[in-house]
């Protein structure tokens, strides 16, 4: 199984999914869910706990009895400590949940329509695009590194909170793209 999604909402409202990609039951008995470091918390599996191969498996936060607001990452691993999986959550408001798109990818995204228990579905903003990407200039290069959108819609865009967050680390301001 893997963290596929989660949410934080308000206090004692959040909750994390697992989904097992396999086409067989998986044994959980023991396994910890918890949060890095691991002194943040920890959940433990009851001794006879499965994930039905294809199902979904949602913990809440007072089952876990940690809140997920503002975590670093989340971790999945055996009663024995072996590491299964892991989830660094994107940035998210209180009406999305951050996951795996597809579900059980290592696509990561933000969810406008939380689906606990229940597969993933992104919406994919595509009127604006990345069409050109500058990294490491040449030597003497006065223009530095870039990257450059395009609109693509047809009708202005407002990129406000828009942000990159890989790699690159940049929010938008108020910031409206022409058409």
């Amino acid at each position: 199984p893997v963290i596929n999604e989660l949410t934080a909402g308000a206090v004692g409202t959040g909750w994390v999914e697992l989904f097992n990609p396999t086409d067989d039951a998986v044994d959980v008995s023991g396994w910890r869910l918890g949060l890095y470091p691991s002194s943040s918390g920890e959940y433990q599996f009851a001794d006879d706990a499965s994930v039905g191969a294809g199902a979904y498996v949602v913990v809440n936060e007072v089952e876990l009895g940690f809140e997920l607001d503002d975590i670093a990452a989340l971790v999945l691993a055996t009663a024995s400590g072996e590491f299964i999986d892991g989830l660094n959550p994107r940035a998210i408001t209180v009406t999305q949940s951050t996951g795996r798109f597809p579900d059980g990818d290592d696509n990561r995204f933000v969810f406008t329509a939380p689906s606990s228990g229940g597969a993933n579905a992104a919406v994919l903003e595509d009127r604006v695009v990345v069409t050109e990407l500058m990294i490491n200039p040449a030597p003497g290069n006065t223009g530095g590194e870039f990257i450059e959108l395009e609109n693509r819609s047809g009708e202005s865009v407002s990129l406000l909170d828009w942000a990159f967050t890989q790699g690159v680390t940049f929010t938008f301001g108020n910031v409206v793209m022409a058409s």
